[in-house]
């Protein structure tokens, strides 16, 4: 099903999927990202002075890059947030989530540049973490640019809301909540 160009919102059950899928691929990706700091990035080597042999150490990606595995936890915040909220709110976490995949990507190159007397060198992880980053990144733009067209079907609490009616938080005129009064209507029923 195509949508064209000049219908403003989806329907409900496409709103839903496409936000699905930009959440989960939020989520998954961070949480990989996470996984993959934890890992051991690479070896250094201090050399002592004799008798005592060199040293050797292993580096993870949360003890070289700690500033990119924490925000592994707020690209899956983020991802979870995707569903609470709507208009400004979804903006603002689209904007959070991006800047948290740049910092991820961001931590994945740095760990590709290695550090002073690395010794054994594990490329895989950081080039992974990369990548995750990248997703995240790629999700949270995918849902800033559609976030419009999901309309009313992709937040919380948007299955209790009647289709086609206004709310008394969106109707302008004060006025029509009291002649709905006076005629002994309920204006919160629609």
């Amino acid at each position: 099903m195509s949508v064209s160009p000049t219908d403003p919102v989806l329907t409900p059950a496409r709103a839903k999927r496409e936000l699905g899928l930009a959440a989960v691929l939020i989520f998954v990706s961070s949480a990989l990202s996470l996984y993959l700091a934890s890992r051991n990035w690479w070896v250094v080597q201090t050399i002592r002075p004799a008798p005592f042999p060199p040293h050797q150490e292993t580096v993870t990606g949360r003890d070289f890059v700690p500033w990119a595995a924490a925000m592994s936890f707020v690209g899956m915040a983020g991802a979870v947030a995707l569903f609470a909220t709507k208009k400004f709110g979804r903006v603002l976490v689209d904007g959070v989530l991006i800047v948290a995949g740049v910092v991820m990507a961001a931590g994945g190159v740095q760990g590709l540049k290695g550090a002073e007397n690395t010794i054994d060198v594990h490329k895989a992880w950081p080039t992974l973490m990369l990548c995750a980053g990248m997703l995240v990144a790629v999700g949270a733009i995918f849902a800033s640019v559609r976030h419009a067209k999901w309309g009313r079907a992709s937040g919380m609490g948007a299955r209790f809301e009647a289709a086609g009616t206004t709310s008394p938080e969106t109707d302008d005129d004060p006025a029509h909540l009291w002649d709905a009064l006076d005629r002994d209507k309920d204006p919160t029923s629609h």
